[in-house]
């Protein structure tokens, strides 16, 4: 009887090694697997907040392209009204100055009027000459400064 004893106190023995080193193989298994969860959701994280970032960045960038894109379309503008401004001030300017020759201010022959045409079209491009020529010497001394 002491041999059945032995025999089954050893069985027991065997069954609760074997039991508690399967509990131990599970619970490493276990804490292997929960460490590699952590780690890939730690490494979808940080791929997410990369995303995030990369696209607030890029949602800057666009805002940034917009406001510049806005400073040159309203410099553009004011630009164009200033070249418009000084064009009317020009001719103005030509109106101003231009006095028709004796006969021209009610011509009373076809070429009469032809010839009072060329004389003001001759007398504007002289005009619109110089004001070229004081542009460029204006923008050459703005160059120079």
């Amino acid at each position: 009887m002491k041999l059945a004893l032995q025999i089954a106190l050893g069985i027991i023995l065997a069954t609760a090694i074997l039991s508690f080193g399967g509990l131990a193989t599970t619970a490493g298994v276990a804490w292997w697997a929960n460490k590699q969860i952590e780690r890939t959701l730690t490494e979808q994280r940080e791929q997410q907040a990369e995303r995030d970032r990369a696209a607030i960045e890029a949602r800057r960038a666009e805002v940034e392209r917009e406001r510049l894109a806005a400073i040159q379309a309203q410099q553009a503008r004011k630009a164009s009204e200033a070249r418009r401004l000084e064009q009317n001030s020009i001719a103005n300017a030509f109106e101003d100055q231009y006095r028709p020759p004796p006969g021209c201010t009610n011509p009373q022959s076809d070429t009469r009027w032809v010839e009072c045409v060329d004389i003001r079209a001759r007398a504007k491009a002289e005009f619109m000459g110089k004001q070229r020529l004081f542009k460029e010497s204006r923008e050459e001394i703005r160059i120079a400064d």
